[in-house]
């Protein structure tokens, strides 16, 4: 559903919201709340909760609806960050992580709180929108890693 017009057009209304994210910082925690129709719709709203972070997708036939933290305000990375809520990208067992570990979950928007090594595995407990994971990766060569699991605790 998502077609390369609907990706031109969100990072236009991505862009132009900019402004608003970065005013919104001072009073708590933005919030882009978007509504995408097969028809090239696309609405874009900004909202701010004071202390809590909410995350929440609604994949229909015809649209998809969400809420997202804003983390960034480069509208190119908030722009993947959109990208990957709606085509449900993200970590799943089987992904192969390239590079320093830490920085590559942060990256992907994980805090993370703890990392332990254990012979050939590396054990992560991160927290993303609110929710702790406990990760399990393989270490396969020098800074190669591909997770085995991921556990919501």
């Amino acid at each position: 559903m998502i077609t390369a017009t609907i990706k031109r057009n969100l990072f236009k209304e991505i862009s132009k919201l900019i402004p608003e994210i970065k005013d919104s910082l001072n009073y708590g925690i933005p919030h882009i709340i978007g509504e995408i129709t097969q028809g090239e719709g696309i609405f874009l709203q900004i909202v701010t909760y004071a202390d809590k972070e909410q995350q929440l997708i609604v994949n229909d036939e015809s649209k998809i609806c969400f809420i997202l933290p804003v983390k960034e305000t480069k509208a190119y990375k908030l722009f993947i960050d959109v990208l990957n809520l709606i085509e449900n990208r993200g970590l799943k067992p089987g992904s192969t992580i390239m590079g320093d570990l830490k920085s590559r979950l942060e990256k992907l928007g994980y805090k993370v709180v703890w990392i332990t090594p254990m012979h050939d595995f590396v054990e992560v407990i991160t927290v993303k929108g609110g929710e702790r994971y406990r990760m399990k990766f393989e270490e396969l060569h020098l800074n190669e890693f591909k997770l085995v699991s991921i556990n919501e605790i």
